[in-house]
C-alpha cells in the first residue's frame, strides 16, 4: 500500500522544531511546564478537534506541556498519565494542566509536573504502533483536582464508536488555529491492525494538531492514542495507537497501583469507576443504594411478579410500562401481548 506522510508544524520557534513536529501535535515552544498549581494565562485561539462540542469538561484529559510542542494526554492513575511519544521524550520533565472548565484561557488549571517515558521500540515520527508514553506525575493529580482516572486497555472492533477527546486545532489544513479549548465528539472504527486501528469519517470528528496524546474511549476506558494520519492526500485515515497491546508495560512502568484495566477496578482503591456504583462498591462510591426489592414492602418492584409476590403485586400490577394481559401473572410488552391476542 501506497503511503503519504503528513507532517504539519503549529507556531514553532526555530527550523528544528519545523521539521520534527509530528501531526496532531501543536509545536509551541515557550509553554510553561506546570510546577505550580495555576496555568499562565495566554492569548491561544481555543479551538480544537473538527466536528466536536466545546467546553466537554472532563477533568482527566489535560493538556501536556514539553519543551517544543503541546499535547493532549489521559489520567490514567493518580499519578500517570498516558500521551502519545512523538510528544515528549524518555527522562525529559514535562507539565501536565487540566482546566476545570475546559477552556485555558477560561480558568485557571490544575497543573502538575512528570517525567516522561516512551514505549519501548518507538523509532520516530510515523512509528504509530510504538506511539505511546507515559508520564510519572510528582504528586497524587485525583487528591489535587478530583478527577478520577480513566481505565485503559479493552478491545477494538470495526463498527466501534468511540468518544474522541482533545485540545488540538479545527483545521488540519491550517496549523495557526490555536489550542486551548478541550472538545469531544464520535467516530467509527473503520480498520483494526495488531497495534494500531483507525477511522477515516469526515462528516465525523477528527483530530487536529494539539490533539496527539487525545484519548479514544468507550465510556471511561480509553482503547486508543490519538496519533496521526495515514494517506493524507489519497484517503484520509486517522491513526490511533491500540492500548490494549500496551497495558502490561504500562503498569510495570508506571509504579502506580491506581492504573487498572478497563473491567478490573478495585473497591477500596478509593476510586469510583465505571462499573462500580453506589450498591455494588460503598466504600469508593458516596450516595444513596436503594434498598433491593423485598417481597412485603408494599412496593412491586425488580423482578417481583403477581405469582412471586401476590401482596406486592396484586393481579393487573406492572411496572415498566408493561402489562399483565393475560391475567396469568405475567409482565409484557403491549406489543408482545397483543402477538399472544391478550388484548385487542
Amino acid at each position: 500500500m501506497k503511503h503519504t506522510w503528513f507532517i504539519l508544524a503549529a507556531r514553532s520557534t526555530g527550523l528544528f522544531a519545523l521539521l520534527t513536529c509530528p501531526l496532531l501535535t501543536n509545536c509551541s515552544a515557550g509553554e510553561p511546564s506546570a510546577s505550580g498549581d495555576e496555568a499562565a494565562s495566554t492569548d491561544v485561539v481555543a479551538e480544537p478537534l473538527v466536528n466536536a462540542r466545546a467546553l466537554s469538561k472532563d477533568p482527566a484529559v489535560g493538556m501536556v506541556f514539553s519543551k517544543d510542542s503541546s499535547c493532549t494526554g489521559t489520567l490514567i492513575g493518580r499519578r500517570t498519565v498516558l500521551t502519545a511519544a512523538h510528544c515528549v521524550q524518555t527522562g525529559e520533565t514535562v507539565g501536565f494542566c487540566s482546566f476545570p472548565c475546559g477552556n485555558r484561557d477560561a480558568c485557571g488549571g490544575k497543573c502538575v509536573s512528570g517525567v516522561a517515558k516512551r514505549f519501548p521500540g518507538y523509532d520516530g515520527d510515523f512509528d504509530w504502533d510504538n506511539d505511546a508514553a507515559i508520564i510519572k506525575l510528582g504528586q497524587d493529580f485525583t487528591a489535587l483536582s478530583g478527577a478520577t482516572p480513566y481505565l485503559i486497555g479493552g478491545p477494538v472492533a470495526e463498527g466501534m464508536s468511540l468518544t474522541l477527546v482533545g485540545y488540538g486545532c479545527t483545521d488540519p489544513d491550517d496549523s495557526q488555529v490555536g489550542v486551548g479549548q478541550q472538545r469531544v465528539g464520535e467516530n467509527t472504527v473503520n480498520e483494526v491492525h495488531d497495534d494500531t486501528f483507525a477511522y477515516d469519517d469526515e462528516s465525523r470528528t477528527f483530530g487536529c494538531d494539539g490533539d496527539s496524546g487525545g484519548p479514544a474511549a468507550l465510556l471511561n476506558c480509553e482503547v486508543g492514542i490519538t496519533v496521526g494520519l495515514d494517506d493524507y492526500w489519497i484517503d484520509k485515515d486517522y491513526m490511533l495507537t491500540r492500548v490494549d497491546t500496551k497495558v502490561a508495560w504500562i503498569q510495570q512502568n508506571a509504579d502506580d497501583s491506581s492504573v487498572h484495566e478497563c473491567h478490573h477496578t478495585v473497591c477500596g482503591d478509593g476510586l469510583c469507576q465505571y462499573p462500580e456504583n453506589n450498591c455494588s462498591c460503598s466504600l469508593d462510591c458516596t450516595g444513596y443504594c436503594p434498598p433491593p426489592p423485598r417481597c412485603g414492602d408494599g412496593v412491586c418492584n425488580g423482578t417481583e411478579t403477581t405469582k412471586s409476590c401476590a401482596g406486592d403485586c396484586p393481579p393487573g400490577t406492572c411496572t415498566g410500562g408493561k402489562v399483565d394481559c393475560c391475567d396469568d401473572g405475567r409482565c409484557l410488552s403491549p406489543t408482545l401481548c397483543k402477538k399472544l391476542k391478550c388484548i385487542p
